[in-house]
């Protein structure tokens, strides 16, 4: 029996977790995910919009729906690793930021911050040495100045954050936001967090 190689592997494990987080998406994300993943075609959303024998109303939703889920599942299973994760690097959806240039934390602590002269509470669902995701329900616009105070723990000392970012991306629930400037010793002491979360 052939053992299965590290490389299969993983490509399974990325296939499950794609799979998982497809089937909750809603239609426009379907549409860019396609976008990206199919390159190669002219314009693959524009060619799932057009396959219309679907019926109009609910019913051709749920069938168009079902043909570029199938669509990604074949793109998914053609690629190799390493071009995947390239490609899902591009996908503005929170869900996918393990496949992101800086590796990300789960966590949830809560974080004071401050966009346009006033201040607001929330919490972190996120963090990496390039940014957070905070979840809120107050209402931003993109390229806004944030800065953020949060403390975590390190080694059993509380180590206290307070960083300058903008706000990069909107989402129902949240705001992702990019630091401007981080200090070298706190991009070092969440890198460390991130990297031991990972590897318990």
């Amino acid at each position: 029996m052939n053992t299965p190689s590290a490389d299969s592997i993983a490509k399974k494990t990325l296939m499950m977790r794609l799979f998982v987080h497809i089937y909750t998406m809603e239609a426009d994300q379907l549409h860019q995910l396609l976008t990206i993943l199919d390159q190669e075609a002219d314009s693959a959303p524009d060619r799932a919009n057009d396959a219309s024998p679907f019926p109009a109303g609910h019913q051709g939703e749920i069938l168009q729906r079902h043909v570029i889920i199938a669509r990604l599942f074949v793109l998914i299973r053609q690629m190799d690793k390493d071009k995947l994760l390239e490609r899902l690097q591009a996908f503005d959806h929170p869900d996918f930021h393990w496949s992101r240039a800086f590796h990300r934390m789960d966590c949830h602590l809560l974080v004071d911050f401050t966009v346009g002269g006033k201040a607001y509470r929330g919490y972190l669902r996120d963090i990496s040495a390039g940014g957070i995701f905070i979840v809120t329900s107050d209402k931003f616009e993109i390229d806004q100045e944030a800065v953020l105070c949060f403390s975590m723990d390190e080694s059993n000392e509380a180590v206290a954050f307070k960083l300058a970012g903008r706000i990069k991306r909107l989402y129902n629930d949240g705001i992702a936001i990019e630091y401007q400037d981080i200090p070298h010793y706190q991009q070092s002491v969440i890198d460390a967090m991130v990297l031991e979360n990972e590897n318990p």
